[in-house]
């Protein structure tokens, strides 16, 4: 799971008991400490709110609202998929974490960049990280760049998208996304009830012993009296008008299966803003992305939620692993 974008709002605008926002973005961190000390000198009510909530196990959660009204829940690491010993008690080796594996570039705005001190041969231009960088315009440089290239933020953690429901449909909704994506991609999935709703769990990554993940996608019931007036899952054609982009499997065979799969099932979608149209295995094979936006019961074929998903290949070019 790699990014969400958006095009539209990230609010409901309509009334009758929908959830305000589309979706939340669960952040990790090690520690919330120098989160909290930069949100109380840097965020202000025209930038962000932030407020600070304990959780019934005690452990602690910033939620973070910015100026597009998005909400990011930051968390602390709550386990490291690295650590495990073995029955002896010695440490095992095990495979990297996406975390440690998938690490975006960082846009930095110091004169005095890491990523360029070992290089004496680049170009003049790029010894000022404020200048341009991998195609970054110059002003978004300096105005979004940040003076370090570490940050506190471990990674992305989850995102949680809210699917309204009637009364009729709740308790089955998420059982049917989560067969969904078990269907199409073989994915790990669970449905889980938390006292509010039912919620299905998309699983990404290594899974722990508790069966918690590196990565979730959640899709979490919430029921109104007409899920239309909140998300289109008919007409319109972009959905909530955000997309997902998902790396499949381990390797070029993985990516096949699942690209058959969603052709045999009739999911591959051509979104008109963009120049890649896929509909068929041989093109998603040479482009190395397919996209599809209908999630979908397996049995029905009715749409259940619209949100478009860029499914890739860990071949593909934007692969933050570095295939």
């Amino acid at each position: 799971l790699d990014e969400l974008a958006t095009t539209t709002s990230t609010t409901s605008s309509d009334g009758g008991g929908g959830h305000k926002h589309l979706f939340e973005i669960g952040l990790r961190y090690n520690s919330l400490e120098e989160l909290k000390n930069k949100l109380l000198a840097n965020c202000s009510g025209n930038v962000c709110s932030y407020d600070m909530t304990t959780l019934g196990d005690g452990r602690e959660i910033v939620r973070i609202t910015d100026a597009y009204d998005r909400v990011f829940v930051a968390r602390e690491v709550v386990m490291d998929l690295n650590d495990d010993d073995d029955d002896d008690g010695n440490q095992e080796e095990d495979e990297p974490t996406i975390s440690s594996i998938c690490q975006q570039k960082l846009i930095c705005n110091n004169n005095n960049n890491n990523n360029n001190n070992n290089n004496n041969n680049n170009n003049n231009n790029n010894n000022n990280s404020s200048e341009e960088q991998d195609g970054i315009p110059t002003e978004i440089v300096q105005q979004y760049g940040i003076s370090t290239t570490q940050t506190i933020c471990r990674g992305m953690d989850f995102i949680e998208f809210f699917v309204h429901v009637t009364k009729e449909d709740a308790g089955t909704t998420a059982e049917k996304i989560a067969r969904f994506y078990d269907f199409f991609f073989d994915a790990t999935t669970s449905v889980v009830n938390d006292g509010k709703s039912d919620i299905a769990i998309i699983a990404f990554g290594k899974i722990d012993d508790f069966g918690r993940a590196e990565q979730s996608m959640l899709f979490r019931e919430v029921v109104v009296d007409n899920p239309q007036c909140h998300q289109a899952v008919h007409s319109d054609d972009l959905g909530t008008g955000h997309h997902i982009a998902i790396y499949v499997g381990n390797c070029e065979e993985d990516y096949k299966v699942a690209a058959s799969n969603c052709v045999d099932g009739g999911l591959l979608w051509v979104n008109p803003q963009f120049e890649d149209k896929v509909l068929d295995v041989d093109s998603a094979m040479e482009c190395k992305q397919f996209r599809f936006k209908n999630i979908v019961d397996i049995e029905t074929g009715e749409t259940l939620y619209v949100l478009e998903h860029e499914i890739r290949s860990i071949s593909h070019p934007l692969f933050p692993g570095g295939y």
